[in-house]
């Protein structure tokens, strides 16, 4: 297991860790989902692979597939590769909650198979089974063989109890195995700001954010690691005063000229994550981060 970090700085107050615990819930999820962001369909041998792009239609190859594991699956549901198959694609498809309750029978008869556990643990967590999530990812861990979706995984784990400090080497070690994971990259970066070391987030959250399958959230998150070090700039379209500054003036060209103020845009998360707290600006938080600089 990965082990901690000595000498960190004075934690995040309590607001601050209210806004990365909404984070958390959104964007960091990206690295427990990650195996499932792409389109899988499964051929009828039980042999994955990945759909490809240019096909015809994949959405109705992804239909297939569902249909025909879906229909393997209720004749056995104890047989794993068809559990696994069918819970695989409907992720894929965006049938999150079906998925989960196919991997949770799966379970009852597969109990400490890992990979059955790896996806089952990454998706309660995804649903906010944070307990659940933890004791199936210590299933699903294999020392011989790490998996760096399962050790980010745990990381999110303690980052969502508030264990920051304790989520960065999780991070660390799955950025080991997967160096060019955005989402990993962008999960220590918030891990760190949150433990109050903005100063360190910063360069990881640039390099994720010019990545090009990072998830837009990134910049957001980017944003707000700038303006809680006071790097907020009206001229710089990354900082969230940047961006609120551009919204204002796109909608009012003579507002600066007129003297009108423009507010730093609080981030927001999609896909119907809750939205973050209210943001307060850099100059409020300067004497209460510590080590923001």
């Amino acid at each position: 297991m990965p082990s901690g970090h000595g000498g960190i700085a004075q934690s995040a107050p309590v607001r601050l860790r209210g806004a990365f615990a909404a984070l958390f819930s959104g964007i960091a999820l990206a690295a427990c989902a990650q195996g499932g962001a792409s389109q899988l369909s499964l051929d009828h041998s039980g042999s994955r692979q990945l759909a490809r792009q240019d096909v015809v239609d994949p959405k109705s190859e992804l239909d297939r597939a569902i249909a025909y594991w879906g229909e393997q699956y209720s004749k056995n549901p104890g047989d794993k590769t068809a559990a696994l198959s069918y819970a695989l694609n409907l992720k894929a498809a965006g049938q999150k909650k079906t998925a989960l309750q196919v991997l949770q029978q799966a379970s009852q008869y597969h109990g400490n198979d890992r990979e059955i556990a790896s996806e089952y643990g990454r998706l309660a967590l995804e649903f906010g089974q944070v307990g659940l999530a933890q004791k199936l990812l210590a299933i699903a861990y294999d020392p011989a063989n790490p998996d760096w979706r399962v050790i980010s995984a745990q990381g999110t784990v303690l980052a969502k109890q508030g264990d920051y400090q304790g989520a960065i080497p999780y991070y660390e070690r799955a950025l080991q195995l997967a160096p060019d994971q955005p989402s990993v990259i962008n999960n220590l970066a918030m891990a760190l700001t949150a433990d109050g070391r903005a100063h360190e987030a910063e360069p990881l959250l640039r390099k994720a954010a010019a990545h090009p399958d990072a998830d837009p959230r990134v910049r957001q998150n980017l944003a707000l690691v700038l303006d809680l070090q006071g790097k907020g700039n009206v001229n710089d379209p990354v900082s969230v005063s940047g961006r609120a500054f551009a919204d204002v003036s796109a909608r009012k060209p003579n507002a600066q000229s007129a003297g009108a103020k423009t507010r730093p845009a609080e981030p927001q998360l999609r896909d119907g994550i809750r939205d973050l707290p209210p943001v307060e600006t850099p100059d409020s938080w300067s004497t209460r981060v510590a080590a923001a600089h």
